[in-house]
């Protein structure tokens, strides 16, 4: 959005800084994905390294659901894969299981019906949002 005032022009451009919300209640899989669009938007979609170094922070040393499952390899809402950070062996064609966890910055795939905690994508709240000003 630009906006003029007194000769000089103001671009505004709003971003979200948090986009993750850790969940600290095990879950299966999919009771996870339900309480994400619940609460949440869905179970976290994780698009490049930056982010999956957010999600490698905030969830120290705990496995983690994330919204990433094989029917081929798509993430919960529906968007298909572009980024992976799969763990040594992984994926390792389902034997394990078709949901996908993340652990120390890698990515595994598991049984679904396992109960471990879970990260969900949440919409931005003005307090987590903010505005820069370009002149």
């Amino acid at each position: 959005v630009i906006i003029s005032r007194r000769k000089y022009q103001y671009i505004f451009i709003l971003f979200c800084i948090y986009i993750f919300k850790f969940i600290s209640t095990p879950m299966n899989w999919t009771s996870a994905m339900e309480y994400c669009r619940k609460h949440h938007v869905d179970l976290a979609v994780v698009r490049n390294l930056p982010e999956n170094n957010q999600l490698k922070e905030m969830v120290k040393d705990e496995y983690n659901w994330i919204g990433l499952y094989r029917d081929p390899w798509k993430w919960s809402d529906g968007k298909l894969l572009s980024y992976t950070k799969w763990n040594i062996g992984e994926p390792n064609q389902g034997v394990n299981g078709p949901c996908v966890f993340l652990h120390k910055g890698h990515w595994g795939d598991y049984e679904c019906e396992s109960a471990i905690y879970f990260v969900c994508n949440k919409e931005c709240s003005e307090s987590e949002s903010h505005s820069k000003d370009f002149h």
